[in-house]
């Protein structure tokens, strides 16, 4: 049940996570930050960026709106909250000389704290707020728990609250309105926000228990009311409406939820497709920190209303299960927390998965009539040859008479596609979604999938089909429009002879290299590198406005086949996975698929298979000491900096490096010599001329 004092472990929480670094300064002086406080305030953002899923610009709006308002509480406003929170005992002052000392001590880890927080929106202004915790609040930790917490016992307890959370059963309290598991699913505002906060209590609270930290806070008199006590009076005066906790809550539970195709074992990929014919099941499992919440989660969940889908939910087995009744297009499955209200921000966070079903009723386990047209139907018996012949295969509904045509009008070049249905020709133009088009064409492009296949719209513009696939010259796709298609190679002119800045810093001159790279930043990247960058015909992505940054770079990349959306989107502020960024390099240097994979957790059946040997038969990339390659994983931009290196055969001229560092560009969060990508970085970010023999690169001069 919902405690009558509403606790709150959050700021207990923050502590753990800080000093899980800390112990590293604990009995440095405050004052001017070093290298070493630089280095623990890194390691506390990373900390913090493994258990947020990233925000979108609308969220971090109002999350920094929260922040502001907490950097503009005045004096007056924290004395009365640390006078009112009941930390102030008489054995914390007992380790001041004065009260007034221990008090401002207090009030100053209490700000730090809390700061940190609500920063949680910005990465760099993550990295101040965690650099001045460092510097000016290590000091205190130490004193107030007397030097005895040792970093092993934080990364412990850490370790173990994550286990205890672990084992809470969600999935079985849907039935109890009034209790905290029931508030985590369906809950809004504070109902939701206390749920949260008592269930981490309840970890924190067994996880602590019998440990030298319980104890040292025996001794102070502290427990986690007093932390709730400020925490919840703090959220009523810079987050009243509970938006802001909201987001940064629902991003948590975003992050550390898993939707897996039970029939499979797959991890569903947010925004993943499935067609189901009549009658066919997909059966999913839901959950959080490894915790099956399936049942809540999944009940929630919104069917069409034409009754073309339906759901029912096993509680003993904690799935549920999505079934076909009859054609439903491309219908989005939202897994969600709480309830639709009228906040549109609120709502989008609280979705936690979503994927795509159609069910196609033409599609049936039934053989469905088809027709073919090959590219010589004249010949009876057509002489065998080393690549199919041109054609076209069409699916449609019983009770039509219908053919298709594929025609070359100028070889490697034009084709014509036409559809007769019950002897009239259909327009040309966009076909009705009942008519299944798939064509073949054989080119004699060889080696290479960067082939495009386009038609051109009204207004002349290229429409490219994103989802052609070429392999050996072959084209093979799934159409829709009727009329003139077009085929066109595009050359990828890569400046490998000369090595100019390929990646860059942020505004701050910041490199981020343990950041992850977003889709957008990949695009850009690659997009530096190409020699011809004026490429006619771009793929048409909805979320890729034309205004943004790396527009150009995605729609040039897309026009090359380099790059490839999903479903009509590019999600561009997504992080790239390590599969994606594979696959996008070995499409830019168009290299030959050739080796083998020995990763226990890379498939022969799966997409990325062909890709992902060939970089790692080149030593583009490499995988992990488990044997796994982790190809959903994300890729930080200090990897990415020496993977590329690796493809262009860029190596690091590290005598010049060192004796002309004043004269180059040093990131100052990648200055250390001896971290193992700061010569990888700056050979990435310095224009310079050099000459290459074997395995050695000699720099001559920079640029």
């Amino acid at each position: 049940m919902l405690k009558g004092q509403k606790a709150t472990a959050l700021g207990l929480i923050l502590m753990l996570l800080f000093s899980v670094a800390i112990p590293a300064v604990l009995a440095a002086p405050s004052g001017t930050a070093t290298a070493q406080h630089q280095s623990v305030a890194k390691q506390m953002v990373e900390n913090f960026k493994a258990y947020y899923e990233p925000f979108t610009a609308e969220e971090k709006a109002v999350i920094q709106a929260s922040f502001e308002a907490l950097k503009g509480l005045s004096d007056a406003q924290w004395k009365q909250l640390v006078e009112e929170s009941g930390l102030k005992t008489a054995e914390l002052i007992a380790k001041y000389d004065t009260e007034a000392e221990a008090e401002a001590a207090l009030t100053e880890l209490l700000k730090d704290t809390y700061q940190i927080l609500y920063a949680v929106y910005d990465e760099d202004v993550l990295y101040d707020a965690c650099l001045e915790f460092v510097v000016d609040e290590a000091p205190t930790i130490y004193r107030i728990y007397d030097g005895v917490i040792t970093r092993e016992m934080l990364v412990a307890l850490i370790q173990d609250s994550e286990k205890t959370l672990a084992g809470f059963d969600i999935s079985g309290s849907i039935s109890d309105h009034a209790s905290d598991y029931w508030n985590v699913v369906y809950g809004t505002g504070k109902n939701y926000i206390y749920a949260v906060d008592n269930v981490v209590e309840q970890a924190i609270e067994k996880t602590i228990e019998g440990s030298v930290l319980k104890t040292k806070m025996t001794a102070l008199k502290w427990s986690t009311t007093p932390f709730a006590d400020l925490h919840e009076k703090l959220i009523g005066l810079v987050d009243s409406d509970f938006r802001a906790t909201t987001l940064m809550y629902d991003s948590i539970l975003r992050k550390h939820s898993v939707l897996t195709n039970v029939t499979t074992g797959e991890q569903v990929s947010n925004g993943q497709s499935y067609t189901l014919t009549p009658g066919q099941s997909v059966t999913m499992k839901f959950t959080i920190f490894g915790k099956n919440v399936s049942v809540p989660f999944g009940s929630y969940i919104k069917l069409p209303e034409n009754g073309s889908l339906s759901m029912t939910v096993n509680q003993s087995a904690g799935t549920f299960q999505v079934t076909g009744l009859k054609e439903v297009i491309n219908y989005d499955m939202v897994v969600r927390r709480g309830v639709i209200g009228a906040d549109e921000l609120i709502n989008r966070a609280d979705v936690m998965k979503t994927f795509i079903v159609t069910c196609r009723e033409g599609a049936s386990p039934a053989p469905t009539p088809t027709h073919k047209v090959d590219f010589k139907p004249t010949s009876p018996t057509p002489k065998p040859t080393e690549k199919p012949e041109l054609g076209a295969e069409i699916q449609y509904p019983d009770g039509e008479e219908v053919t298709v045509k594929l025609e070359e009008t100028a070889k490697d070049q034009e084709y014509t596609l036409s559809v007769t249905v019950n002897g009239e020709d259909l327009p040309e133009g966009i076909a009705d979604e009942k008519y299944q088009i798939s064509v073949v064409i054989p080119t004699d492009y060889k080696g290479s999938d960067n082939i495009v296949l386009y038609y051109l719209d009204e207004d002349g513009k290229k429409i490219i089909v994103d989802q052609a696939k070429t392999q050996d010259g072959v084209i093979t796709a799934n159409v829709n429009y009727i009329g003139k298609y077009y085929v066109e190679k595009t050359s990828i002119d890569i400046l490998e002879e000369n090595h100019i800045a390929y990646m860059i810093g942020d505004d701050q001159g910041q490199f981020r290299p343990d950041a992850n790279m977003t889709r957008a930043e990949a695009a850009q990247m690659f997009y530096n590198l190409l020699k011809n960058k004026n490429v006619t015909g771009s793929a048409m992505f909805r979320d890729v406005d034309d205004s943004a940054w790396y527009a150009q770079a995605v729609k040039v990349l897309a026009s090359y086949k380099i790059v490839k959306g999903y479903e009509g989107l590019y999600r561009p502020e997504d992080s790239i996975t390590r599969e994606e960024f594979t696959a996008i390099a070995v499409r830019f240097t168009e290299a030959a698929e050739e080796g083998t994979v020995s990763f226990s957790d890379v498939a022969q059946n799966d997409w990325s298979y062909s890709y992902i040997l060939t970089a790692a038969s080149k030593g583009w990339i490499a995988g992990y000491a488990d044997g796994t390659f982790r190809p959903q994983g994300e890729i930080t931009r200090a990897e990415v900096a020496t993977i590329v290196n690796r493809m262009l055969n860029r190596i690091p001229d590290k005598a010049y490096i060192d004796a002309h560092v004043d004269e180059l560009k040093i990131f100052l969060d990648s200055s250390d010599k001896n971290n193992w990508a700061y010569y990888q970085i700056v050979e990435a970010t310095n224009a310079h001329d050099c000459e290459t023999t074997g395995e050695t690169e000699s720099w001559t001069a920079l640029k």
